[in-house]
């Protein structure tokens, strides 16, 4: 989702982040090795790192996705 080119959302990239923190993490207890997380952390902040250079402002941020809405 970090390539100009790429088809993934960025908001579908944070439901997956998600999704998968709650499958491999039960209560203290986290099935990801730390490898894997430091990945998955890194995605996530390189998206909305690129993000941040898009939308420079909050508002411009959700009227994108209220104009989705309609």
């Amino acid at each position: 989702s970090c390539q100009a080119t790429c088809k993934v959302r960025l908001v579908t990239l944070e439901l997956a982040t998600i999704l998968l923190q709650r499958l491999v993490i039960a209560g203290d207890t986290s099935y990801l090795s730390d490898a894997h997380f430091a990945v998955l952390m890194g995605a996530k902040e390189e998206s909305a790192s690129l993000l941040r250079n898009y939308y420079k402002r909050e508002d411009m941020f959700g009227e994108m996705f209220e104009s989705e809405d309609e």
